[in-house]
């Protein structure tokens, strides 16, 4: 159980996120499975975490940057088309 305490503490400071958000799902996994290894467990938890962390600070810099730009901008075909696939995908995902 050392090292599954151990592991837990190193993958919350990894990743920057409440330990419980994240050590549930391990704990589950590595009490378990056992056949679950600890690398895989970090792999499994630690990934969507980290996606989640980079999408967000993705979004937050797209939002910054559209923030910039005047109300009625007109942008050329190609970053409209873009844009409005973003919308449909943030609509998509959002409901």
């Amino acid at each position: 159980m050392a090292a599954i305490s151990l592991f837990a503490r190193r993958v919350v400071s990894a990743v920057q996120l409440p330990a419980l958000k994240i050590l549930p799902s391990m704990y589950e996994l590595l009490v378990n499975e056992r056949t679950y290894s600890i690398k895989q467990a970090y792999q499994d938890t630690v990934q969507a975490a980290y996606e989640q962390r980079d999408l967000l600070t993705k979004v937050r810099g797209l939002i910054e940057k559209l923030s910039g730009f005047g109300d009625g901008v007109h942008f050329d075909k190609e970053t409209r088309e873009a844009l409005e696939a973003l919308k449909s995908e943030i609509e998509r995902v959002l409901t």
